[in-house]
């Protein structure tokens, strides 16, 4: 009995030991396959947020990179004063920087001047040509007019004075004193420490 007993828990057992047996390997073929594929989903978002923030990344850096362009058409043409007292090349370097810490300067591109470091305002020299050739005698802050007999005795005896037919216009005062030019935009439209006063030594 107690044998018997033991035979049918034994196999009561064998049963229960078949029955876990037999579904046990069941959920584990399911569970597998299932966390195989939740895994999979996770490395997939995973890869696709890791792309998508490194072509953000790639694209910020790109914008750093390329230096601010500026449009020549918002680049005010310069003055007549701008243009005969800047050294700036007309057509090499037009861009001539009005104020800032780097007023004077030339550039040959505006983007050179747009970021505003050290220079808050700009002007394109290219059409300085046009400026001149349109300007009047109206247009000049000063003129260079005939010199009076005073003028050209003083001139006369000024060893530095050489100003001749070619070149009859003379500057009076300021840091171009005694210079001469062959037109009288030089002297009239330049600022008045270059050149204060002039006058044409044809007549003297």
């Amino acid at each position: 009995m107690i044998q018997a007993g033991a035979g049918a828990a034994a196999l009561e057992r064998g049963e229960e030991g078949s029955l876990i047996a037999g579904t046990e390997p069941r959920r584990k073929g399911w569970v597998v396959p299932a966390l195989a594929a939740a895994v999979g989903v996770a490395l997939l978002l995973a890869c696709g947020l890791s792309a998508h923030h490194a072509r953000e990344d790639a694209s910020a850096a790109g914008a750093a990179a390329t230096p601010m362009q500026a449009s020549t058409d918002s680049v005010p043409s310069c003055s007549l004063l701008s243009c005969t007292s800047s050294g700036c090349d007309w057509d090499g370097a037009p861009f001539l920087c009005l104020d800032g810490g780097s007023a004077g300067g030339c550039a040959d591109s505006a983007s050179t001047w747009s970021g505003g470091d050290g220079c808050t305002s700009f002007c394109d020299l290219s059409g300085c040509a046009d400026t001149l050739e349109n300007t009047g005698v109206d247009d000049l802050p000063r003129r260079c007019l005939e010199c009076d007999e005073t003028q050209c005795s003083n001139l006369a005896g000024h060893p530095s004075q050489a100003c001749g037919s070619t070149v009859p216009f003379v500057c009076l005062s300021g840091a171009a004193t005694w210079g001469c030019a062959d037109n009288e935009l030089a002297w009239a439209s330049t600022p008045s420490t270059t050149c204060g006063e002039c006058c044409d030594v044809s007549g003297c």
